[in-house]
């Protein structure tokens, strides 16, 4: 199997002129799962962004391949709560068009099945706790087949023992070398510990460096 790899050279990542953060070089590669650190205001959320490909470089390059779908899984507050829509269908709804009923409906149950929620397909999305909402979300990033994940404090706002649940889940999930899965957080004390490869934002420059537990 192809290893996923993101490869970032002479990046700078900003608005218009204005260099918010920048990547000399860098490479992240499938198979580990990376956690990017940074304070409120480093850069952390453009330099999303434009890894995600909606936000263009001002300068350098940033090349997915092999070449595959991006997924962004924002913060448990910004997810949707009173939708009228069963957990099942929420997840279809984020497939590409033109796939036919049978593998959306398939898609959508395996990757339940993979984050431990297919007892939930049919039950109402609102209804859902916290914690078994984010893991609907990381589903639908798997529906969708995504190459590259970008997580954004997918445990803020959860009790401890979801927290850790999740932190568990994704560490399984991007043990796998054809996607690439990069959470954002502030949490010093498990997110090193699950981390295959940390990286810290700071004073607009990434850089990977060793992480405090605390």
């Amino acid at each position: 199997m192809n290893v996923a790899r993101l490869e970032v050279r002479e990046l700078q990542a900003g608005y218009g002129r204005e260099v918010i953060a920048s990547v000399p070089q860098a490479t992240l590669e499938g198979g580990r799962l990376h956690v990017l650190f940074g304070a409120n205001g480093s850069g952390k959320t453009t330099l999303a962004r434009t890894f995600l490909g909606l936000l263009a470089p001002i300068r350098g390059s940033v090349e997915l391949t092999p070449k595959g779908g991006r997924s962004y899984v924002p913060q448990l507050q910004a997810l949707p709560i009173a939708i009228p829509i069963t957990v099942a269908e929420w997840i279809e709804l984020g497939l590409p068009d033109g796939w036919p009923r049978e593998k959306r409906g398939g898609a959508a149950s395996h990757a339940l099945q993979q984050v431990g929620m297919e007892s939930l397909a049919h039950h109402s999305l609102e209804r859902l706790s916290g914690g078994q909402r984010q893991r609907v979300t990381v589903a639908r990033a798997l529906a969708q087949e995504a190459r590259l994940w970008i997580l954004d404090e997918p445990t803020s706002g959860m009790d401890r023992r979801s927290a850790l649940s999740l932190w568990q889940l994704l560490s399984d999930l991007a043990r796998d070398p054809a996607r690439i899965v990069i959470v954002i957080t502030h949490d010093h004390f498990d997110g090193p510990k699950h981390a295959g490869q940390t990286w810290v934002l700071e004073d607009g420059a990434l850089s990977t460096r060793a992480v405090s537990h605390g």
